[in-house]
């Protein structure tokens, strides 16, 4: 595993930060992945990103500066993003799970129900999981 920090990452920031990477990694499987992580400011109210290039093996995460004056709020921030990296197993999931549904309109709407509430769910988890990780 390789985690590569930008010059925009405070050096006293990188430490738990590297710390939490390698663990959500252990616990997810991407043991193999290189993580980016950068700071930059976003327009509008978007806190942070996560770009996954999975031919590569590649997440680039990117968290808002402000976030870091208080580090709870960063790390719910970064483990949201680290969640990311299951999505793509999720939507594989899903695409099974409704594949059983006939009709191409109901499947299509139970997949996107279904991601939605994943997508509402997984905001929650990240500020529980996070104290803990």
């Amino acid at each position: 595993m390789t985690i590569v920090f930008d010059r925009s990452v405070p050096e006293g920031e990188r430490r738990w930060m590297r710390a939490l990477i390698r663990r959500c990694a252990t616990v997810y499987g991407f043991e193999t992945w290189e993580f980016r992580v950068a700071c930059r400011r976003f327009r509008g109210k978007q806190l942070a990103e996560c770009t996954v290039k999975a031919m590569a093996s590649i997440a680039e995460i990117t968290i808002h500066p402000a976030r870091l004056a208080d580090r709870a709020l960063a790390r719910a921030d970064l483990l949201h993003e680290m969640w990311h990296l299951l999505d793509d197993e999720l939507l594989a999931t899903l695409s099974d799970l409704a594949a059983h549904i006939q009709n191409p309109l109901r499947r299509a709407r139970a997949y996107r129900r279904a991601y939605r509430r994943y997508e509402a769910w997984h905001d929650r988890p990240a500020r529980i999981v996070g104290g803990l990780l």
